[in-house]
């Protein structure tokens, strides 16, 4: 009976470690893969913002609510944790990845000594046959 209970322990602890490596196969870095998709939030004067990363390093980021309605494109490429934004009028902005999931992408931008911290949701999965577009299923902060 000891052998046996003993014989449970060591499988249950290799398929513990064997769970703990496949969910940890890019070593808790961020690829350029985890950013692909449509992210939005709702600021709290119900202004949407959708932010749409293509897999081919295009963006655009659409601003919907009260006066502010509109829509900018540019490139983006990723070094981690650092997301450069290169808008098409030529302004570069550097933004740093602090998290990201299936669900929850965090960005922070410092301005002026001060650092903002946004988190949008995803809207789809940003698979490869799958193209970002116009969603209006808008998930939240």
């Amino acid at each position: 009976m000891k052998k046996m209970l003993l014989n449970t322990a060591r499988i249950l602890l290799v398929l513990s470690c064997a769970f703990f490596w496949a969910s940890c196969d890019n070593n808790g870095e961020v690829e350029n893969s985890d950013l692909v998709g449509t992210w939005s939030f709702v600021d709290s004067e119900d202004t949407e913002t959708t932010f749409i990363l293509n897999k081919n390093g295009t963006f655009s980021i659409s601003t919907k609510g009260g006066d502010e309605n509109f829509t900018e494109k540019g490139t983006w490429t990723f070094n981690d944790p650092a997301l450069t934004l290169r808008y098409e009028d030529g302004d570069v902005f550097n933004l740093t990845v602090v998290s990201v999931s299936s669900t929850k992408l965090v960005i922070s931008d410092e301005n002026e000594g001060e650092t903002y911290t946004t988190t949008f949701s995803k809207v789809n999965s940003g698979k490869p046959d799958e193209e970002p577009g116009n969603n209006s299923d808008i998930v939240g902060t």
